[in-house]
């Protein structure tokens, strides 16, 4: 005999948006953002749509500290579920310190499904902090281009993790991790183009929305995360 579940049955096990929003560290636009918001909404009225098709934006709030970067780095070309995945992990097994991070084996770290090269790129972290060499405080007295140009001296860190750090940690709003694969999607499926963008035409096309350039990249996110939930239309 076969037993239909209920409706509450099927959805006992999942998780809700909000549940995932608070698991991925995603929170409601801040003040700041909203008036980004507001400022590129006049500019480009593509961009003004984006929250009434896709909901009110939810942002990462993270602080500015060695976590955070870490949590980055352990994000690096993975989904973001994945990433999350590999990332409790990380916290489940070791602290999560430049201390701990460098005495930590490579087997350990291996384990939590870290590759050679975000391993490597932990430890060069940890070293560069350890040694004094890095000073993640000193960033906040930085511009943006500064701030970049002392994070990609650490093995492993590139623009993409240094303009995510800034956008989410210091909270420069004028940050573009222009080579973001999903961010170059969204902007082909908001403006209808044929083929995304290079990441050199990404920045030209984003250059009237300074400065505000990293909340037009939150609001493409969220754009890309509305249309990759839509179920795909299958034509005969």
């Amino acid at each position: 005999m076969t037993l239909k579940k209920t409706k509450a049955q099927k959805n006992k096990n999942k998780i809700s948006d909000k549940e995932l929003n608070q698991a991925l560290g995603l929170f409601p636009a801040s003040k700041d953002i909203a008036k980004g918001i507001k400022a590129i909404s006049k500019k480009d009225l593509d961009f003004a749509s984006i929250e009434a098709l896709a909901g009110k934006l939810q942002v990462y709030d993270w602080p500015a500290d060695f976590e955070s970067l870490a949590r980055i780095i352990v994000g690096q070309q993975l989904s973001t579920l994945a990433a999350l995945s590999i990332w409790n992990k990380v916290k489940a097994t070791v602290a999560v310190t430049p201390k701990a991070i460098d005495k930590a084996k490579v087997e350990t770290l291996a384990s939590c499904g870290l590759s050679k090269a975000k391993i490597a790129s932990l430890k060069a972290l940890s070293t560069e902090i350890l040694t004094g060499r890095l000073d993640l405080e000193a960033l906040h007295e930085l511009d943006d281009e500064e701030a970049i140009a002392e994070l990609i001296k650490v093995k492993g860190i590139g623009p993409w993790t240094a303009n995510i750090y800034l956008l989410f940690g210091l909270k420069r709003l004028d940050c573009l991790p222009a080579n973001d694969l999903a961010l170059l999607l969204g902007y082909q499926a908001l403006k209808g183009l044929e083929r995304a963008p290079t990441s050199k035409e990404l920045i030209v096309h984003c250059h009237d929305l300074k400065p505000h350039r990293g909340v037009a990249a939150l609001l493409l996110w969220q754009y890309y995360r509305h249309i990759k939930s839509k179920p795909v239309k299958v034509t005969k």
